[in-house]
C-alpha cells in the first residue's frame, strides 16, 4: 500500500483506470461469447428449423391443392374440363417436388431423416394411387375412380397417409424449433446473470478506487480550495503549508508565490482602480503577461483621457463635428472610442435632422417629420418633436376647414378639452368654430326669412363680439337698406290701389332702387 501512496496521482489514477477497463472487457468478452452464441443458435434455428417448416408448409398448401383438383377433375362435365384440372394438378405436383427436394437438401440428423425417408415411401404409394385414378378417369371408369379416390379406396388412404407423415415431419420440427428456442433464452439468461454479477463487481471496485483515491487526493486539495477561496475573496493574507512532495507539494510551492505575486498585482490594480495612473509596475520577465498587461492598460488610459478630455472640449465650444481617431486604439479601448464617436454621431444626426424639420417648421413646411429609427430618450425626442408638427397639421387643417366654413370638427375638440393647464388654443378654437357655426345659422336664418318674404326678421349681434359683430351689424343694415324702399314702394302702391295719386317716394335712394322711385 506505501508503494502505491507514494505514486504520482497520473499513476495512481492510471492503474485505477487500467483495472476498471481490464473488468468492462471481461463483461464485454463474457457479453460478445454470448451473443456469438446466441447469434449461431438463431442461424441454426433458422436454417433447421423454421426453412425446413416452410417447405413443409408449400408441400401442405400444394398437397391439399392437388387433392382439390382430383375432385374437380372427376366432377368434371367434359373432357375439357377434366384436362384442364388435370394440368393444374400436374402444375402443383410439380411445385410439391420442388419443396420436397428442397427439403431433402437440408436435412441434419438421423431423425430428420427417417421421417424424410418415409415421406419418399409415402409418396410412392400416393403416386401410384395417383396414376390408377388418372387411367381410370381417361377410360371413363368414373364410378371406379370416385371409389377410388374415397377414403376407404386406395387413392384416399394413400392421401391421408402422406398427409399425416407431413403433420408428423411439422410437428417434429416445431418440437425441435422450441427446444433451440428454449435453449437461446437459457444461454441469454446466463450471459445475463454473469455479466451482472462482473458488473457489479466492477463497479463495487471502481467505487472503491476512486473513493480511496478522492479521499487521498482530496485530502490535501481541501487546503488549497480554502487559500483559493480566500483568494478569490481578495484575502491575500494566505500561508502555504507543503504536505507532501508528490505534484500537491509542487502545486502548493507554486500556488504560495502565485499568492505573493497576486498580493503585488492587487495593490497595483487598487491604485489603478483609484485612478493613480502614476504607478511604475516592474515586470518579473518578458513572460509576465500581467505586469506588461498593466503598463499597457495604464498607457492606454493615459491616451483615453486625453483624447475624451480633447473631444469634451470642442463639444464645450459646439465643434460637434470632432471625433477621436479610433485607430489610435486597440480592443476594447477601440471599442469605447468607437462607442463615444458613435454616441455622438447619433445624436449629431438627431439634431440634425430635427434642425431640418423644425427649419420647415418654422416656415409652415409640415411635410417632413422625424424619421422612426430612434431608440430611447432619442427616440422620446423624435416623438415629441413629430407631436408639435402633427399638432401643427391638425391646426392646419382646422384653419383650411375654417376657410371653408366647415366646422364638423367642433364636437371633437370639444371632447378634447384642455390638453394642458396652459392650453389656449383649444378653447379658442371651440369659441372660433361656435362663432363661425352662429354666423352661418344667423345667415341662412335671414335668407330662410327673405325667401319666405319676413323682411322683419334681423341678425342677433348680441352673440358675436369684435369683427364677427360688425358682420351682423352689417347684414342686419343691408336688410334695413333693402326693406326701406321696398315699404315706400308698397305703401305707395297701396294708396294707389285705393285710387288715391297724391302719394309719392320721398327716400334719397340710389341704384336699381332709384329707378323704381323715378
Amino acid at each position: 500500500m506505501s508503494w502505491f501512496i507514494n505514486q504520482k496521482i497520473a499513476t495512481k489514477l492510471i492503474l485505477g483506470f487500467t483495472l476498471v477497463a481490464l473488468i468492462s472487457a471481461v463483461v464485454g468478452m463474457v457479453g460478445i461469447i454470448s451473443m456469438g452464441a446466441i447469434n449461431k443458435a438463431d442461424t441454426e434455428l433458422y436454417e433447421e428449423n423454421l426453412i425446413p417448416i416452410v417447405y413443409l408448409s408449400e408441400m401442405t398448401q400444394t398437397f391439399q391443392e392437388v387433392r382439390s383438383y382430383m375432385y374437380y377433375a372427376m366432377l368434371a362435365k367434359n373432357q375439357a374440363e377434366r384436362t384442364d384440372a388435370i394440368d393444374k394438378m400436374n402444375e402443383r405436383r410439380a411445385a410439391f417436388s420442388a419443396a420436397y427436394e428442397a427439403y431433402g437438401k437440408i436435412i441434419v440428423d438421423d431423425e430428420d431423416r427417417q421421417m424424410f425417408d418415409k415421406l419418399t415411401e409415402a409418396r410412392k404409394a400416393y403416386a401410384e394411387a395417383y396414376g390408377q385414378a388418372i387411367q381410370l378417369m381417361d377410360e371413363n371408369r368414373l364410378e371406379e375412380a370416385i371409389a377410388l379416390v374415397g377414403d376407404s379406396g386406395a387413392y384416399g388412404k394413400a392421401l391421408k397417409y402422406e398427409q399425416d407423415v407431413i403433420a408428423d415431419i411439422i410437428t417434429m420440427q416445431t418440437a425441435h424449433a422450441d427446444e433451440k428456442a428454449m435453449n437461446n433464452t437459457m444461454t441469454g439468461m446466463i450471459a445475463t446473470v454473469i455479466m451482472l454479477i462482473i458488473i457489479v463487481i466492477g463497479v463495487l471496485l471502481a467505487i472503491g478506487i476512486g473513493f480511496y483515491l478522492s479521499r487521498f487526493i482530496s485530502k490535501h486539495l481541501i487546503y488549497l480550495k480554502d487559500a483559493s477561496n480566500k483568494l478569490a475573496l481578495g484575502n491575500t493574507d494566505i500561508n502555504i503549508e507543503h504536505f507532501s512532495k508528490d505534484e500537491i507539494g509542487d502545486l502548493m510551492e507554486s500556488f504560495s508565490k502565485m499568492v505573493s505575486n497576486i498580493e503585488e498585482q492587487a495593490r497595483n490594480a487598487q491604485k489603478i482602480a483609484h485612478g493613480d495612473l502614476t504607478i511604475e509596475i516592474h515586470p518579473k520577465s518578458d513572460k509576465d503577461i500581467l505586469s506588461l498587461s498593466m503598463q499597457q492598460v495604464i498607457t492606454e488610459l493615459r491616451k483615453l483621457i486625453d483624447e475624451v478630455n480633447g473631444l469634451t472640449m470642442a463639444a464645450a465650444e459646439g465643434e460637434l463635428s470632432v471625433r477621436v481617431d479610433v485607430e489610435a486604439f486597440e480592443g476594447g479601448y477601440k471599442e469605447i472610442i468607437k462607442g463615444v464617436n458613435n454616441t455622438l454621431d447619433v445624436i449629431v444626426e438627431t439634431l440634425n435632422e430635427a434642425g431640418e424639420v423644425l427649419k420647415n417648421i418654422s416656415v409652415n413646411d409640415y411635410t417632413k417629420g422625424m424619421s422612426d429609427v430612434y431608440k430611447g430618450d432619442l427616440k422620446d425626442f423624435a416623438d415629441s418633436i413629430n407631436d408639435v408638427r402633427s399638432r401643427l397639421l391638425s391646426i392646419q387643417s382646422l384653419f383650411e376647414d375654417f376657410a371653408s366654413g366647415n366646422t364638423e370638427q367642433l364636437e371633437k375638440f370639444e371632447a378634447i378639452g384642455r390638453r394642458s393647464e396652459n392650453d389656449k388654443l383649444i378653447p379658442a378654437t371651440v369659441k372660433l368654430m361656435h362663432t363661425i357655426r352662429n354666423l352661418i345659422h344667423e345667415a341662412n336664418m335671414l335668407a330662410q326669412a327673405a325667401v319666405d318674404g319676413d323682411l322683419s326678421v334681423r341678425g342677433n349681434v348680441d352673440k358675436f363680439e369684435g369683427g364677427y359683430k360688425d358682420i351682423i351689424i352689417g347684414m342686419n343694415n343691408t336688410m334695413d337698406a333693402i326693406v326701406e324702399p321696398i315699404e315706400e314702394v308698397s305703401r305707395v302702391l297701396q294708396q294707389m290701389a285705393e285710387k288715391d295719386l297724391t302719394g309719392n317716394i320721398k327716400g334719397d335712394y340710389k341704384g336699381e332702387y332709384a329707378k323704381i322711385k323715378d
